[in-house]
């Protein structure tokens, strides 16, 4: 199951979680509608505040499923970082490197980066100007 299903299935369970209690409310106000449905009204109720219920219950789980799996996906952009770290500097261990070790790899990409210089103005001296000499 996708997570576009997940959602999908969030925003169903969600608008069963609201609508199927309220009808459960229309019935204990109108009971008539369940004349004919050989139903007695108040269990029908009950009945539509538990189906509401288990909606609920699929709405946490699936809420549940999609934290889990944002929590996964950030630890493996954490690992892939290090791992494309490591790859790098050529280092030998795959693990999590220590964060005075990170530091310092982030301090020699600071140094090592290829920052733009700006254009400075060139300053001609005043004997090249005043003799009318073309540069």
């Amino acid at each position: 199951m996708t997570f576009s299903h997940v959602r999908a299935v969030m925003a169903l369970s969600t608008a069963g979680m609201l609508l199927v209690p309220a009808f459960g409310l229309l019935l204990r106000f109108q009971p008539q509608f369940v004349h004919g449905l050989h139903a007695n009204p108040s269990s029908a109720e009950i009945n539509c505040y538990i189906a509401g219920s288990l909606y609920a219950g699929i709405h946490f789980v699936c809420s549940l499923l999609l934290v889990i799996n944002f929590c996964i996906v950030k630890t493996h952009e954490t690992l892939d970082d290090a791992t494309r770290r490591n790859q790098r500097f050529g280092l030998p261990f795959k693990e999590l490197e220590s964060e005075e070790f990170v530091k310092a790899m982030d301090t020699l990409d600071q140094r090592i980066a290829v920052t733009p210089t700006f254009y400075q103005t060139l300053e001609l001296s005043e004997e090249l100007l005043a003799n009318g000499d073309t540069i």
